[in-house]
């Protein structure tokens, strides 16, 4: 695991379960959860009630399934930016109501709903915090440029295999 990696994860809950199942694409696992690592051992993540750190070991202890997502190309200037932009939203709280309009597009199939929250910043949820940190260097989950889940970024590195290592850990 390298500074600036995504990290994805299936969650223990029933809450968890349902996300994954409602947002995966046919073939392919499903993810509750994106958080990004700071370093070897430490990962950044969006979770009620802040946006807080936690160490790898522990990460992979609450979570039973656990793939990273590395950007192939990734210069080392890269990812120490990555880690400085993911950092501004330690201690942020989660923002739990932007759960409305993602569940909008996973049930009417569309991103319209969620498109809009790409412009309020703060109050993240896990794969929007990764994703807008991703976007300060331009990266972008192709058509997923606002709205992204974690399954949408497992579907994107899965079909632009050039761009991420997937490493299936747990």
């Amino acid at each position: 695991m390298q500074p600036g990696d995504i990290i994805l994860s299936l969650g223990p809950w029933a809450a968890s379960r349902f996300i994954a199942w409602a947002t995966r694409y046919i073939d392919e696992p499903g993810f509750s959860h994106a958080s990004i690592a700071l370093d070897a051992e430490t990962i950044l993540q969006a979770v009620p009630p802040v946006v807080t750190t936690i160490s790898y070991g522990d990460y992979c202890r609450y979570n039973p399934h656990v793939t990273i997502l590395s950007p192939i190309e990734a210069t080392e200037e890269q990812r120490a930016l990555l880690v400085k932009e993911a950092l501004k939203t330690k201690g942020e709280l989660y923002g739990i109501l932007k759960y409305v309009p993602l569940g909008l597009d996973t049930l009417f199939h569309t991103y319209k709903f969620s498109r809009a929250l790409s412009f309020l910043k703060g109050d993240p949820v896990c794969s929007l915090m990764v994703a807008d940190v991703y976007r300060t260097l331009n990266w972008t989950f192709d058509r997923y440029k606002f709205a992204v889940r974690p399954s949408d970024m497992y579907h994107y590195a899965m079909t632009h295999p050039g761009k991420y290592f997937i490493t299936k850990v747990k």
